[in-house]
């Protein structure tokens, strides 16, 4: 049996000479596609792109995401879910709110920064950073007046919070 070619040989019935010529080829398969396809079409297949890895991201990596958070597990590829319990940050973290974090380098972490670290009792506790002073880091709550009088050493020092989302907050005080 006879293999067919699914395409005819010039398909977009380019003369001879422009198959030759590379550049001026490929400006002519441009202008083709252009006209074929339509600046609308390209930008519909572009959202549709998006909206595909956004679907991808929501449906996947956001719940296995929260799942290996609240499940107790360390972290997934470095990245952290929290609640927060306490309302030692607000009103810039507000209680019950969710809080995403990166696991980083602790001499990286500046002032101003948020972190979260374990206390000896094992509780995680969310705090700005007011100070780094060599190998450990000063912390106060946004909600207080003075101080931790515990200083964070790199031992007790979990992650950086990256971003904070107090639209949770809402929902977990109407349970």
């Amino acid at each position: 049996m006879e293999q067919r070619n699914p395409l005819p040989e010039n398909p977009w019935n380019l003369p001879p000479k422009l198959r030759d010529d590379d550049e001026a080829f490929l400006r002519a398969l441009t202008a083709c596609a252009k006209a074929y396809f339509g600046e609308a079409k390209r930008c519909n297949a572009l959202l549709n792109f998006l909206l595909a890895c956004a679907a991808v991201f929501l449906c996947l990596i956001f719940p296995l995401s929260l799942y290996h958070s609240l499940s107790g597990s360390d972290s997934f590829f470095g990245w952290r879910l929290l609640w927060v319990t306490e309302n030692s940050m607000e009103p810039v973290i507000r209680t019950g709110a969710l809080v995403l974090a990166r696991e980083s380098d602790f001499s990286e972490i500046e002032a101003g920064d948020i972190i979260v670290y374990a206390c000896p009792d094992g509780q995680w506790n969310t705090r700005r950073v007011i100070a780094h002073t060599g190998g450990s880091l000063r912390t106060q709550g946004d909600n207080a007046a003075e101080p931790e009088a515990r200083q964070v050493t790199e031992e007790s020092y979990r992650c950086e919070v990256r971003k904070i989302w107090n639209c949770f907050a809402a929902l977990r005080r109407k349970r």
